[in-house]
């Protein structure tokens, strides 16, 4: 089985095994690390789940949040992964 996980901003990075490559993406200093998980934890402190949400996507651009109601009931997460309607 063969699957690429890659977004726009990586580059695909040769070594010396044909079928290992490294993928490089833009480079983030240790203190935005930081500073984006001290954001994450006050965020999630002040269980401000609209503002958890928004400010992973603003980190990660690809992620795909669940519908609300499904994000805040634990119950339905097993019927939201399987695509079952709930």
């Amino acid at each position: 089985m063969y699957e690429e996980l890659m977004t726009d901003v990586e580059n695909v990075v040769a070594t010396e095994h044909e079928k290992i490559k490294i993928f490089e993406g833009p480079r983030v200093s240790q203190e935005t690390i930081a500073s984006w998980i001290a954001k994450l934890e006050r965020l999630i402190t002040n269980r401000d789940t609209a503002a958890v949400i928004a400010h992973l996507a603003r980190l990660v651009p690809e992620y795909q949040p669940a519908p609300p109601a499904v994000a805040h009931d634990p119950s339905l997460w097993k019927c939201a992964a399987v695509g079952s309607a709930v």
